[in-house]
């Protein structure tokens, strides 16, 4: 199917910026030269799924909200991914084109269409608000073994931003020769 740009308000969602297509084409053509970013596109466009693309300035943080979460009545088969273009990315001192956030959310879209279940299974642990925790054994940097109890809540959605990071946004924010984060945080 194909990335579509939303431009009218949708039920229980904040309304689209005036002029999202063409902001939209802004942000595409800021990360385009990507050889990463390319193939994030042509795997959305070429999916059979609908992706939605909200761009908003108001009330929200930039976010991917999956179809078994919301579909927008059966038109997003894909998810939405949702941008806000009032806060973009910075890593250090250096606030990145909207470009890269776009590409985030968007990974995780590529996420979702290439292990469904998997994305669906991990982001249902984050929503479910378990006090559930799983213990793990690290080192510390002068080499002391801990145990450290971590909510399963937060394994899972470090699993999914950690994977999206990697795969899509520092790749292209390499490809950028612009400065990258190699962990969400």
């Amino acid at each position: 199917m194909t990335l579509t740009v939303i431009t009218q308000s949708l039920d229980q969602l904040v309304p689209p910026v005036p002029k999202s297509a063409d902001a939209f084409a802004t942000f595409k053509q800021e990360v385009i030269a990507s050889s990463v970013a390319k193939k994030v596109f042509a795997q959305l466009e070429e999916s059979g799924f609908n992706i939605g693309v909200l761009l908003v300035n108001q009330s929200v943080d930039s976010m991917y909200i999956p179809p078994f979460q919301y579909d927008g009545g059966g038109a997003y088969t894909g998810g939405i991914a949702v941008l806000n273009v009032t806060n973009p990315l910075k890593i250090g001192d250096v606030t990145l084109p909207l470009g890269v956030s776009l590409i985030h959310e968007l990974g995780h879209a590529v996420q979702y269409i290439t292990d469904s279940s998997g994305f669906k299974s991990k982001f249902e642990t984050v929503q479910s608000g378990s006090s559930a925790s799983t213990k793990f054994n690290i080192t510390n940097a002068e080499g002391k073994a801990l145990t450290k109890f971590i909510k399963n809540t937060l394994v899972a959605q470090l699993s999914i931003e950690n994977d999206n990071v990697a795969r899509h946004e520092a790749p292209v924010c390499d490809d950028l020769n612009l400065p990258f984060r190699k962990k969400y945080s």
